[in-house]
């Protein structure tokens, strides 16, 4: 079946990281090997490829998933015929030890049997020496259209043992051609390994972009490198080298954000150094038309703040291009896609500079600039073109930064007031210091500010953990690789889109931005070459590394690629392309000009229409009879001739329109389609800076560990995940348009779309878990103004109190610092700066962490009622016997309308520790037993018993019962008094987004139960992830995918699929709901080119056996809240998170066969193994023509050309030539 023969890419790559181990160890190499290395390869790489073309694949009916697949010696392995074992490389065993005979059941070899019926192999196929399929006249069976190879390699051995041609034939035994009793024989249809991975750094297309042609017509390129960035400390003597994050909340020191009061221990380390932080990123700009592409003609800022919409904005003085491009500066953080001429400083002049940048490495281990870091390691000389680069964006950060290393005041004054002084005086950078100069003609390339930037957005199937085992104290420091189980069974609830850092290419302006070449019309370069190759990357990209490699200290890429293990660590940073409706440089025909070959090692996204085929803005297809209009697709017979061809073309006088449209290829690590609608958004919204990110720190760093954060956060009562409290469903009125408020309802209403439901990335992307807000009873919050969540303490929270007040004189009211029945108790929800569970925090707030408060003690222990119960603080509204509270006040809860005598005291709670007069109210019998009931509330978990409000057997979800919560410090719920736990907060349980997408019952007791599906509709039903529109992507997509494996025999490994071609680009938008699809139109073509070793998260995320119940209802329950694990999303039965998939109106592009061929189309073509065909028509003797050439003589006229037994005499005689 299918799952026998699909191919096992894990053992595949082991074992070719076990022949090459081997063959390392041995002396001297082969021929083959030898002859890789005159061509350039290194000689671990040369020995790779010898093998990978020498090694058939590895079925899965041969290795099974957890199978262990026993290693085999080489053969031959002192001579020129080194090769593996025989089964390793052929699929069948040989006949009576004739290798160019081979049997049809592979039990010892592949584990597969040949299907055939008698001697007639499947499928069907006419003997090849056939005279019309010689000749390409007519295919008569379904095995003359497709070749099969069988798997055989694309390099394989005779008797001799000897390497044969590439069309030499297999004969296979026991069967024969259906047209002929011969024997039928296979031929191998795997083409040779001549690169590794032609996308990868300093690999074929990135050494293409940067090669100056000697001729016209031959290609040059365009590199666009994104440097790792440099990475600064505030005290110069510090010598920590753990960065601290760019993925971590961002250190403003623009001192224009209102308490900014990042606390002073959590950017440390445990010796107290400062830890470097983000000062500037840079982009290294070069055309191969400037020093031969070997220096860059420009600088591009790439420092982007995605805090909120206020910091992406630039700096102010600086160009208006980076986030939205607000008017207003206020707040700006960024200094991002603004073009600068670079300085031509080298090496030399930076070498102390560059030596710490490279030194540098994350908390998890990996190092920040790794390419940098080779670069020092070789002093500077002989790099290679990735390495050079490195140096190159490294020095244009620090230029634009402000020229120095961080070490002087220098280095402090042009991070905090670059944005000021670099603008006002005419924009020569960041800093006092600042050496480049603002210019968007670098070198006389036109690169208007804005058309590079950084972005940043999250990737919603790019999730960051998907394995609960993960240990992240067992990373290798010296192989750089992770640990992980390979267990898809982490809790959908824990789990984080990773946030993706892309460079952004305006592809309309760069088309339209010419080099500094002049000329006339054909020698005129532009941004997007004449050639098209541009190759885009980042060094801050880090791949997935889970497999060491067998021969050396460093991970194995391509096993870690096919190992179904998902490595935390990496960054699948990427490359954004945008405003790509149109690609011609000019609308004419220029016989230089190419369409677009855009090369990356990284993941690519597209946004928006791209390459359309249209004149005028009006559609253009291949007939004039179009699709939509045509009943029949077959009816259509009037070729249009504007159709794919440029006008002036003189090979066709009828294109007098032409069409915008041209060749485009798109070489990528993974291929993500956006539509136009897709928004990246802001950390803000989706409070991404309020979740631990910090999971996958490493011992031995001198920071703290992934488990101290994990529990630092659990003990103030969150925990990986904070559920979105602050974020776009909050109530906030400064996000939206016109001020207006964005509720929960916007995204959970299945009844139809909101216009006023904000798309964001880092919001509503059906991962990201959200907390529900529908009626519940309202409760106090408190705020901690610190960064991360994990740096809070028991008395660091706050709820700030503001009777209309000056700014100057709010007050910052701490429970912890008063009694809180006489300080907060009383007070009015409007005047609660922290806001409550259905008012948002005041807006200086709303990026720091928020929970319910409870009433403490001035030491901050929680002040427990008599049943060691924690009180919470809600909002009560009815009148009481008394005047004191008022009507709609903070209330303690549970509390009574009459004063209980404590000993001789009164109040209306009872402290522990003292003796009360009075018992506690029985469960829904007191006065505002519960708070009251609010709109777009927070959606928490209750329990029917009051007095026990952590046991789990009385949970609901319904807003007329207490709040139920969890213990942090032991299992059984209880506070114990005069402990430390007392410090801890009551964890309380959230409804989510996940399981609870539509229920919007505004009766509490009838809110379900969210173990269940009742009242819950597909996520594609709501506004839980963003909205796609029809979008057009016209392009040869080559690109790499996700391995596929079924569930192993015990069931302990779980299927995983990849989703076929109709998945090979990814999609992260809802392209359909229950009234139809969205259609995603690509004209192109499909090829898949590798396993990717960046963006390797699984389509299928959920850890299922193939014939487990594949409906929401009735799943298993499990995570932290014991709720439904698997994606309501509606596709791939709750397995595929993020999308929905659109109506996919594909199709081969025709008009790709009319095109002069670019160097990718060269590169792909294969040469036909047959013997050419050298003349239209073989002509004979007596035809004239040749008659006459038989009659020629010499330049002298006289002596003859040819002997005279060669001449046609009687020819020569009566035509007068000589005799």
């Amino acid at each position: 079946g299918p799952d026998d023969i699909a191919y096992n890419n894990a053992a595949y790559e082991a074992r070719i990281a076990e022949l090459v181990k081997q063959a390392l160890a041995k002396a001297p190499d082969p021929q083959g090997i030898l002859d890789l290395i005159e061509d350039g390869k290194t000689r671990e790489e040369a020995i790779e490829i010898y093998f990978r073309n020498r090694t058939r694949r590895v079925p899965y009916a041969e290795v099974s998933p957890g199978d262990a697949d026993p290693e085999l010696l080489l053969q031959d392995a002192d001579t020129d015929n080194m090769r593996p074992a025989n089964t390793w490389m052929y699929p069948f065993p040989a006949v009576d030890d004739d290798f160019t005979k081979s049997a049809t059941d592979g039990v010892a070899y592949s584990k597969l049997t040949l299907r055939k019926d008698e001697a007639k192999l499947l499928p069907s196929a006419t003997n090849p020496e056939d005279q019309a399929i010689k000749d390409g006249l007519e295919e008569k069976l379904l095995g003359d259209r497709i070749l099969v190879g069988n798997n055989l390699p694309a390099t394989w051995y005779n008797n001799t043992p000897a390497v044969v041609d590439n069309d030499e034939e297999q004969e296979i035994d026991g069967t024969e051609w259906d047209d002929v009793a011969e024997p039928r024989y296979r031929q191998t249809r795997a083409q040779p390994v001549i690169e590794l991975d032609v996308s990868n750094r300093d690999g074929f297309w990135e050494e293409r972009s940067a090669n100056a042609p000697e001729e016209p017509l031959a290609p040059g390129g365009v590199r666009i490198v994104t440097g790792a960035g440099v990475y600064l400390p505030d005290d110069p003597d510090s010598d920590t080298k753990v960065v601290w994050p760019d993925w971590m909340p961002v250190l403003d020191t623009t001192d224009n954000n209102f308490i900014m009061d990042i606390p002073t221990d959590q950017d440390d380390d445990d010796n107290n150094n400062d830890r470097p932080y983000l000062r500037m990123r840079a982009t290294a700009v070069y055309h191969y038309t400037f020093n031969n592409g070997q220096k860059p003609i420009a600088c591009v800022s790439s420092f982007y703040d995605p805090t909120n919409r206020f910091t992406a904005n630039n700096r102010e003085g600086l160009p208006n291009v980076s986030g939205d491009k607000i008017d207003d500066f206020t707040g700006g953080n960024s200094h991002n896609g603004v073009t600068y001429q670079p300085s031509g400083s080298t090496y030399t002049t930076y070498s102390t500079e560059l030596a710490y940048q490279a030194s540098l490495v994350y908390p998890n281990g990996r190092f920040v600039n790794p390419l940098l870091k080779d670069a020092v390691a070789k002093a500077g000389e002989d790099l290679t073109l990735a390495e050079q680069a490195a140096v190159d964006s490294t020095i244009c950060a620090l230029e634009i930064y402000g020229g120095d290393d961080g070490g002087d005041d220098g280095g402090d004054d042009g991070g905090d007031d670059g944005g000021d002084d670099g603008g006002d005086d005419g924009g020569d950078g960041v800093g006092d210091d600042a050496i480049l100069t603002l210019n968007p003609k670098p070198n006389g390339y036109d690169l208007p500010h804005g058309t590079i930037r950084e972005i940043a957005f999250l990737d919603a199937r790019q999730i960051k953990s998907i394995d609960e085992g993960y240990k992240p104290n067992d990373f290798e420091p010296v192989t750089q690789v992770s640990s992980t189980t390979g267990a898809y069974d982490l809790a959908i609830e824990k789990r984080q889109p990773l946030e993706i850092r892309a460079t952004e290419l305006d592809l309309n302006e760069l088309r339209k931005s010419k080099a500094a070449t002049g000329g006339d019309d054909d020698a005129q370069e532009y941004m997007i070459p004449n050639s098209g190759i541009i190759y885009a990357t980042r060094d801050d990209a880090l791949p997935d590394q889970t497999t060491p490699n067998l021969a050396d200290d460093r991970p194995d890429l391509k096993a870690s690629a096919a190992d179904f293990k998902l490595d935390p660590t990496r960054r699948p940073h990427g490359i954004m392309l945008v405003n790509g409706e149109k690609l011609w440089r000019t609308e004419g025909f220029r016989k230089v000009e190419k369409g677009l070959i855009l090369s990356s090692n990284l993941p690519v996204y597209i946004k928006g229409d791209f390459n359309k085929h249209q004149s005028g803005g009006a559609a253009v297809e291949e007939f004039m009879e179009t699709v939509a209009l045509t009943p029949d697709f077959y009816d259509r017979a009037t070729p249009n001739p504007n159709f794919a061809c440029r006008k002036g073309d003189p090979r066709l006088p009828n294109c007098t329109g032409g069409d915008d449209w041209r060749s485009a290829t798109i070489i990528s690590d993974a291929m993500t389609l956006l539509s136009g609608n897709f928004r990246y958004g802001f950390r803000n919204e989706g409070d991404y800076d309020l979740r631990n990110n910090r999971i996958d720190n490493t011992s031995g760093f001198g920071v703290d560990t992934a488990k101290t954060i994990a529990d630092a956060r659990l003990n103030q009562g969150f925990w990986d995940n904070n559920f979105v409290t602050n974020g776009l469903s909050s109530g906030r009125t400064d996000l939206g348009p016109d001020d207006t408020p964005i509720t929960d309802i916007l995204y959970s209403d299945p009844t139809g779309i909101k216009a006023n439901a904000i798309g964001s990335s880092y919001f509503n992307n059906a991962v990201t878990p959200v907390q529900r807000r529908v009626d519940f009873p309202e409760y106090v919050m408190e705020v901690c103004k610190k960064l991360p969540v994990s740096e809070c303490t028991a008395t660091d929270w706050f709820v700030g109190i503001n009777p209309a007040a000056p700014d100057e004189t709010r007050k910052a009211i701490n429970l912890s610092e008063a009694d809180g029945d006489k300080t907060v108790v009383g007070e009015s929800p409007e005047n609660l700066l922290a806001g409550t569970t259905a008012r948002p925090a005041d807006s200086r707030y709303e990026r720091f962490p928020r929970r319910i408060a409870f009433l403490r003690e001035n030491n901050g222990q929680l002040i427990v009622d008599g049943n060691n119960n924690p009180i919470p603080l809600g909002i009560a509204e009815k009148a009481n016997a008394d005047p004191t509270p008022p009507d709609i006040t903070v209330q303690p809860f549970p509390y009574v309308e009459t004063d209980i005598t404590i000993n001789g005291s009164t109040n209306k709670y009872c402290k522990y520790g003292e003796t009360c007069n009075a018992a506690p109210p029985a469960p829904n019998t007191s006065t505002n037993g519960i708070p009251r009931i609010q709109p777009n509330t927070l959606w928490f978990a209750t329990v029917s018993t009051r007095a026990t409000p952590t046991d789990k057997t009385k949970r609901t979800y319904e807003g007329n019962n207490p709040l139920f919560y969890e213990g942090v410090a032991d299992t059984d719920g209880i506070i114990q008094p005069d402990t430390t736990e007392k410090e801890s907060q009551p964890l309380v349980y959230p409804v989510l987004q996940l399981q609870t997408t539509t229920n919007n019952t505004t009766t509490p007791n009838n809110i379900a139960d969210t173990t269940g599906s009742k009242g819950n509709q597909a996520i594609r039903d709501t506004s839980w992830s963003q909205r796609a529109v029809e979008t057009t992507f016209n392009m040869v997509m080559a690109t790499g995918d996700n391995p596929s494996r079924p569930q192993s025999a015990d069931k302990t490994i779980k299927a995983d699929y990849n989703g076929g071609v109709a998945n090979l680009p990814h999609f992260l938008e809802l392209w359909g709901d229950k009234n139809g699809r969205v259609n995603a139109n690509i004209s192109g073509s499909f090829i898949q080119l590798k396993r990717s070793n960046y963006a390797t998260a699984p389509l299928w995320q959920i850890g299922k056996n193939v014939d487990e119940t594949e409906t929401y209802t009735g799943v298993a329950l499990g995570g932290p809240f014991n709720y439904v694990q698997i994606y309501n999303t509606g596709n791939g039965a709750g397995r595929v998170t993020s999308y929905e998939q659109p109506t996919r109106n594909w199709g081969f592009d025709v008009g790709l066969l009319s095109q002069t061929p670019d160097l990718f189309s060269n590169q792909f073509s294969l040469s036909d193994p047959a013997d050419p065909n050298e003349f239209f028509r073989e002509t004979s003797r007596d035809d004239d023509w040749v008659r006459t050439l038989l009659c020629a003589t010499t330049d002298d006229g006289v002596t003859k050309a040819i002997n005279d037994d060669q001449r046609p005499t009687a020819y020569c005689k009566k035509t007068a030539r000589i005799e």
